[in-house]
């Protein structure tokens, strides 16, 4: 199994993978979308995505993420191009001590994927301003998108899925798709992916399905890499 990193980003960001992604592995099946969240400190002054907008043309944002070339990385690039903002990128060595240094103040802004937000939401230590998807996530269905505070462009989620090596016959392909999508049908597991802040419409689907979701993000998440000059350490 692969996420967005592996299977849509890292080939912008490494010169010397050694495998080609498009042309050696195959997909089988997406197992879940999970949106990421704009995060402010639980103790600071920001209650909205205006806010932050507002406080951005006073003095530049630090924007936290879990390392270079991560998807709240180029998430932040993203909306930094398109918003026209003033923020400065401060990558961390993971999820837990930007979260840290979210909620004691020391930087003003973190995207994180839901998963890695919801103890510290549920504590009061972070603050949800929105969700980068175009509805609503059901996880935290009271937090507006970006879409709803005027970013429209900046969508964004942390892709889980199933490949297979290129050459696996094609009946094996097809027999896996539909072995994963009546395993994402079991009301526990289900329950499970949506507790961790997945997309319910992006349990499962088509080969066909999945192979376009990893296009488009390829195509996007390239052009990020490319417009922000994003590297990896």
């Amino acid at each position: 199994m692969g996420e967005s990193s592996n299977l849509t980003v890292n080939q912008f960001l490494y010169k010397n993978i050694p495998f080609a992604i498009e042309q050696d592995l195959v997909p089988i099946s997406l197992i879940a979308k999970v949106p990421l969240v704009l995060l402010v400190s639980g103790k600071g002054p920001h209650h909205s995505v205006a806010d932050l907008v507002q406080a951005s043309k006073r003095k530049p944002l630090t924007f936290a993420s879990s390392g270079n070339g991560t998807l709240g990385h180029l998430t932040g690039e993203l909306w930094k191009k398109t918003g026209e903002l003033d923020l400065l990128h401060i990558p961390y060595r993971g999820a837990a001590p930007a979260m840290a240094d979210l909620s004691g103040g020391h930087v003003d802004l973190f995207f994180a994927s839901i998963t890695a937000a919801l103890s510290s939401l549920q504590s009061g230590l972070v603050r949800a301003l929105a969700v980068t998807t175009a509805e609503r996530a059901p996880a935290l269905p009271d937090i507006p998108t970006m879409a709803e505070a005027g970013y429209k462009d900046i969508e964004a989620a942390v892709i889980f899925g199933v490949v297979a090596p290129a050459g696996t016959p094609q009946a094996l392909v097809t027999r896996l798709n539909h072995e994963i999508n009546t395993a994402l049908q079991q009301t526990s597991l289900r329950r499970s992916l949506l507790d961790l802040g997945a997309i319910p419409e992006s349990l499962g689907g088509s080969v066909e399905t999945f192979a376009g979701v990893l296009r488009e993000e390829r195509l996007k998440w390239g052009e990020v890499v490319q417009a922000s000059g994003a590297t990896v350490d």
